[in-house]
């Protein structure tokens, strides 16, 4: 599973201003991932998300497809705070529909450290619950 820390650098190079933007961010959102997940026992609708999902054994966390920073940040983070709060036997899985489009978006998911299992169209009935983020209604996921 993927661990968040500030003190993580890359092993590839990228562009000096967009290693620091980049790294500002995934710095940003583990900071928010880490607080959420501290918190989420008193937010209410934590606790309804949680209760929601608690006799759930496969879990899949996802997003729109072509996904952006925002929509990679909220899956990652998403899967960490589940990970976190569920028992261990239950099995949080983080995939992305689509190519993430390279460049900043890809330089962010590496820099993040984001755990995304492959898509698999005919794996996802094998889940008991999806979590969708970052959608809006009307668009095509």
């Amino acid at each position: 599973m993927s661990t968040f820390h500030p003190s993580f650098r890359p092993t590839f190079r990228l562009p000096l201003n967009m290693t620091s933007f980049v790294e500002s961010f995934v710095s940003s959102i583990a900071d928010t991932a880490g607080k959420v997940a501290r918190e989420s026992r008193s937010l209410p609708g934590a606790r309804k998300l949680l209760k929601a999902l608690a006799n759930k054994k496969r879990i899949l966390v996802t997003t729109h497809m072509y996904p952006d920073p925002d929509a990679i940040a909220s899956t990652t983070a998403m899967a960490y705070l589940l990970r976190s709060k569920l028992p261990k036997d239950v099995t949080v899985v983080a995939s992305l529909k689509g190519s993430n489009g390279g460049g900043l978006n890809a330089a962010f998911a590496n820099l993040a450290e984001a755990d995304f299992a492959e898509w698999d169209d005919a794996k996802v009935g094998e889940f008991d619950a999806i979590v969708l983020l970052d959608v809006q209604p009307g668009f095509s996921t």
